[in-house]
């Protein structure tokens, strides 16, 4: 990572669009994993890592580095 501060995105998965795209909502961001997977309600909210500052790529990513569902019992 590029050396700014690391942040987790927490998200609500809701299904697949017809184009096969993942369909999510957006629940907010922590300073902490451990706050961000407190966020979380259900097994189908997942935690990502993302770093302040920093672009994703411009490419359609089909999975989200260091992403994983918390409450989901084959996760991380």
């Amino acid at each position: 990572m590029s050396g700014g501060k690391e942040l987790w995105v927490v998200g609500q998965y809701r299904g697949e669009a017809e184009d096969g795209r993942r369909v999510w909502d957006f629940q907010g961001v922590f300073e902490s994993e451990v706050d961000a997977v407190k966020a979380c309600r259900t097994d189908q909210y997942f935690i990502a890592p993302v770093v302040l500052g920093e672009s994703l790529p411009h490419e359609l990513m089909t999975e989200w580095p260091g992403v994983y569902y918390p409450h989901r019992k084959e996760s991380k």
